[in-house]
């Protein structure tokens, strides 16, 4: 025991730098534990708290002619959050993509509003206010869209001639983008893309006794018309995390395009 004591008293400087290490050891272990589960606590946090708003158009249609060669092409909007946090400052934009043409070398042509907004929306909650909601195109784009589906007839009723087992021209789409955040300041964009489609409709001939499906015909200036889109032919939906910076510069660039769709 004596001789225990005797070599712990000549050995007590050795011993404290070993205990000191043991111990930064230790608190090291200590700290990079704690550190993952604070890692694991914040990815959690951010599972639980992210919305996923969910895009549906309920309607497309087309208005008369009036005042000076304007006319609009309304899209009504449905958006729901099916996520399960609350979506914070939300924002409706909309474009078209023309398939066959451009305006200006530009196939991507911005609604002529700037976009819709909303403070919030509730998990399970849905907007469907449609004054709120709706997205705007003016005349220009739905000229150079009327064209754009002219020439998608032309190239099918060829291919109908000529290789009826080729895969059918689609002619331009619609997309909308909705930007929101979650309560933790992240940012996020979901989008809905799908063909726009005049739409068929049957034709009795009283001679042949017969009924005959076609397209329907480019509506007139003083025609209001609804157009169709294919919820079922390829529709595109994505919801995923975006940055900031990414959607400042997205809503500048379609900002310095709105004028190409006209009034």
């Amino acid at each position: 025991m004596e001789r225990t004591i005797s070599w712990i008293v000549s050995n007590q400087t050795i011993l404290s730098v070993i205990t000191n290490i043991l111990l930064v050891i230790v608190t090291l272990v200590y700290a990079v534990l704690t550190r993952s589960l604070v890692k694991l606590a914040e990815k959690q946090v951010k599972v639980v708290s992210n919305p996923i708003l969910g895009i549906k158009i309920t309607k497309m249609y087309i208005s008369k002619v009036y005042g000076p060669e304007r006319r609009t092409l309304t899209v009504e909007i449905e958006v729901a959050n099916i996520g399960d946090g609350p979506a914070i400052n939300i924002q409706i934009d909309g474009e078209i993509i023309l398939k066959n043409n451009d305006i200006n070398g530009k196939k991507v042509i911005p609604a002529y509003t700037e976009p819709r907004r909303l403070t919030f929306l509730m998990a399970g909650q849905k907007w469907d206010n449609n004054f709120e909601s709706n997205v705007y195109f003016g005349n220009k784009a739905i000229l150079y869209l009327f064209d754009d589906l002219r020439e998608a007839s032309r190239l099918n009723e060829h291919r109908i001639k000529t290789k009826s087992n080729d895969e059918v021209f689609e002619a331009s789409k619609i997309r909308i983008l909705v930007y929101y955040s979650n309560n933790l300041g992240q940012q996020f964009r979901s989008s809905f893309e799908t063909y726009v489609d005049l739409g068929m409709e049957m034709k009795e001939d009283p001679e042949a006794k017969s009924v005959t499906i076609k397209p329907k015909e480019i509506p007139t200036d003083g025609q209001e018309f609804e157009l169709t889109y294919h919820p079922y032919i390829r529709p595109e939906f994505e919801s995923r995390l975006i940055e900031k910076k990414e959607v400042a510069e997205e809503l500048a660039e379609r900002n310095l395009n709105r004028k190409l769709s006209g009034w």
